[in-house]
């Protein structure tokens, strides 16, 4: 049943929601807020099950050591590389 939930979330992922990540997130790094902190703050206002997941996880990547590209890159059916150029 998780795993159709899952599903079910990201199929519900509009490119709205995407759009509105990247106006915040770039908002947010243009403030000068560090990047873990405004992927934190991301996960709390994003209404997509999904997207606040990914995040969730890209944050934890991030503090693991690895690049915003490659954390965003272990997540494909959210990110696109349109994402990951840069």
């Amino acid at each position: 049943m998780a795993k159709f939930n899952q599903w079910q979330d990201v199929r519900s992922l509009k490119i709205d929601d995407l759009i509105l990540f990247s106006r915040q997130m770039y908002s947010l790094t243009k403030a000068g807020v560090p990047i873990i902190r405004a992927i934190h703050s991301l996960v709390e206002s994003t209404r997509n099950k999904a997207l606040s997941s990914a995040l969730s996880k890209v944050a934890l990547s991030l503090e693991g050591g690895l690049t915003v590209g490659q954390a965003m890159e272990l997540h494909p059916k959210i990110f696109s590389n349109l994402f990951l150029i840069g």
